[in-house]
């Protein structure tokens, strides 16, 4: 990709990515930009271009719509949202000094699901933890580097990785966390490869020393917050989750780098099903991919059309009313999908799903 040259296009985003003001100040024009095609909705639908849709430099994007409604922009991102830098003085049951996790949102989170980063926000100070929210952090460089823009991809890893160790030193923090499984395993893993092969040894180890510290947000639930929780090892506040609606029923999507990079697979179903207490209904081939694959979807949307079909056949055919995942780039995707066509099936993280099940006094 990088003897051929980037499409000019994805040139001029990435550079614009790899500028955090300036990336921040375009979504935020954005935001008020696409009210003729989102027209106050959370959705970028076929159905509101009209004519607009027929100007020869809009009509792929109100194509791609027409299978997929596409995300708008937050008119709120998260960072907006949170009032302070630490969001909790949350103190667990005893007298011990609380657990504090660094909540690194990714771009997605922040700019077009900010109602995901206050579920996890919700959750984790449900428990007693105590969340620390950068408000530098910016894009880690997920889709520069998968397109093979190393130079803007490293720029966003630089950036990421002089933030996360600044919130680090400043609040103490246990660990650094993050609900999206695909800036994780960019993180603790595509960092290692970019700075190898790019010969940043000094950068390669501080993103080794870093690494130690990330992780996503299902694994910390399980490992940490449930085993912590029945071990004693770890003081948490007690959480009584509301009694699972016997109408609710839950299929699991296992987006492909939570299952292929990061390992995950029995822990998010031990939370649906033993905290909170629900059915889950296995959907035939749960780990085949979606069709999002980032851009992967905008450049060969007949493959990821037909890709999203098959998910949501499989998740139809269990009858469960409630899809969930970890990855808010599979869940953009399974979303859009569901709102193009109708479906009758609600997509959600799985800090939503913990979210909606908390006791009114602990949300």
């Amino acid at each position: 990709m990088e003897a051929k040259g980037l499409p000019w296009l994805k040139q001029v985003i990435f550079s614009a990515m790899a500028r955090p003001r300036l990336f921040g100040l375009l979504l935020r024009l954005g935001s008020i930009g696409q009210l003729p095609v989102t027209r106050g909705s959370n959705y970028v639908r076929a159905r509101y271009f009209g004519i607009l849709g027929k100007i020869p430099g809009i009509r792929p994007l109100a194509a791609l719509a027409s299978w997929r409604s596409l995300p708008a922009l937050a008119l709120k991102p998260l960072r907006d949202r949170i009032p302070a830098q630490v969001t909790s003085n949350a103190t667990t049951a005893t007298s011990s000094k609380p657990l504090t996790v660094c909540y690194f949102a990714g771009c997605m989170t922040d700019r077009l699901y900010p109602e995901m980063g206050e579920a996890v926000i919700q959750v984790l100070e449900a428990y007693g933890v105590r969340v620390t929210f950068p408000r530098a952090q910016n894009c880690c460089g997920l889709i520069a580097l998968n397109s093979g823009d190393r130079r803007h991809g490293a720029s966003m890893a630089h950036q990421t990785i002089i933030t996360l160790e600044k919130a680090l030193a400043e609040s103490g923090a246990d660990y650094i966390l993050s609900a999206s499984t695909s800036c994780v395993a960019t993180i603790v893993q595509d960092y290692i490869k970019l700075f190898e092969d790019l010969n940043q040894y000094g950068w390669l180890e501080r993103t080794q020393a870093l690494s130690q510290r990330v992780m996503d947000f299902t694994h910390f639930v399980d490992s940490i917050l449930l085993a912590g929780k029945d071990s004693g090892s770890v003081a948490m506040k007690r959480v009584d989750y509301l009694p699972a609606n016997s109408e609710l029923a839950v299929t699991y999507h296992d987006s492909c780098q939570s299952c292929n990079c990061l390992n995950l697979r029995p822990e998010a179903r031990r939370v649906i099903q033993q905290e909170l207490g629900m059915e889950l209904r296995e959907m035939p081939q749960s780990d085949v991919c979606c069709g999002f694959g980032g851009s992967t979807s905008i450049e060969h949307p007949e493959v990821a059309e037909r890709l999203l079909q098959n998910k949501l056949r499989n998740a139809e055919s269990t009858g469960a009313n409630l899809l969930i995942a970890d990855n808010p780039g599979c869940l953009m995707h399974l979303r859009g999908g569901v709102d193009a066509t109708g479906k009758p099936i609600r997509v959600l993280h799985l800090a939503q799903l913990m979210a909606e099940h908390l006791p009114q006094t602990q949300r």
